[in-house]
């Protein structure tokens, strides 16, 4: 009797368990449909066709990023280093051609000047080409080769600022050039400033060089600067472009662009800034007695001082000779009649 109610006990519990069992198993089954909706209603899109799905997508993403960047790293660096590898040597050559240029802008515009106030009656104005032959290009002076040189760096901005405004005043004079109801007082002004620009700009390169020269020692100078001095290399330069311009001018011709300042006298505009501007560039010098300058009152007596000490005659010699030999190359339009 008693094996037969244990059975009895055994066969409940079996059927309780699997009962149970059942049910678990039901709900358990239940669950597992819900998240396999929850699954499939949260799985990414594909958006590259069946390949590539958004997870995918993000991960090549990023390995293109990484390897641009890569890219864009190893580029930055080769351009800092060229940078830093601008020599002494290549700055002065870059310097050099400015100082070139400059000077025979500053022929150039000495003859327009000129030129512009012996037409009395206002009849004919310079061709735009030649200013625009004139212009500067502040661009060409890279200013992050001197990052490292703060005492050089200031100097470098000045000069690439000078050569900015330069290019207003030249697009400036060349626009009034051509309005003939614009008063000739007014432009031989306009124009006067704009001999002063290529005078300052030279003086600025020569003090950006005599610091450059500072910097190294006597021989590697020598090989730099014309006895290894940076005026003298710029008056060198001078000499050197009035001798590639060839010109053949006859010594009446020379007459008008030899400055006699006076009270009256018509060109007194240009000689006031060139003397400014001589002054600037004459600065530079080593010989230069700024002492002495301060006692100066009167224009005779400051080219008096400068000819005592520095090599003024030849200075203004070649440069009024290049003057009257641009005026050849110069072209003057009539203006049309009303």
């Amino acid at each position: 009797m008693k094996t037969i109610n244990r059975l009895v006990l055994v066969l409940i519990l079996l059927c309780g368990s699997f009962t149970l069992t059942y049910a678990s198993l039901e709900k358990s089954e239940a669950e597992l449909q819900k998240l396999t909706e929850i699954s499939d209603n949260t799985a990414p899109e594909t958006v590259l066709g069946d390949f590539l799905s958004i997870d995918r997508a993000n991960y090549w993403i990023a390995i293109l990023a990484f390897i641009l960047s890569v890219f864009s790293l190893a580029y930055t660096m080769k351009t800092a280093n060229n940078v830093v590898r601008i020599s002494k040597e290549a700055q002065v050559t870059e310097f050099d051609s400015i100082m070139k240029s400059m000077y025979r802008n500053l022929a150039f515009i000495i003859a327009m000047n000129i030129l512009r106030l012996e037409d009395k009656k206002n009849r004919y104005y310079f061709n735009k080409e030649d200013f625009l032959r004139r212009a500067s290009f502040p661009e060409d002076i890279h200013t992050d080769a001197y990052n490292t040189e703060p005492e050089i760096y200031s100097d470098v901005i000045k000069l690439r600022s000078y050569m900015r405004n330069y290019n207003v005043q030249l697009e400036s004079v060349c626009e009034n050039n051509q309005n003939r109801d614009y008063p000739l007082e007014h432009l031989s002004k306009d124009m006067a400033v704009l001999a002063w620009y290529p005078l300052v700009i030279m003086s600025c390169i020569v003090k950006v060089e005599n610091k450059l020269a500072a910097k190294v020692g006597p021989r590697k100078r020598k090989k730099m600067f014309t006895e290894g001095i940076p005026f003298n290399h710029a008056l060198k330069l001078m000499r050197d472009d009035h001798d590639d311009m060839g010109y053949n001018v006859e010594g009446d011709d020379i007459v008008k662009f030899t400055y006699q300042p006076e009270e009256d006298d018509k060109y007194v505009d240009l000689e006031l800034e060139l003397i400014s501007g001589v002054n600037k560039f004459f600065s530079a010098s080593p010989q230069y007695d700024s002492a002495a300058m301060k006692t100066v009152t009167t224009d005779e007596e400051f080219i008096a001082l400068l000819e005592n000490v520095l090599d003024l005659d030849d200075f203004y010699g070649i440069l009024n000779y290049d003057a009257a030999g641009s005026c050849s190359e110069l072209q003057m339009v009539p203006f049309k009649e009303d």
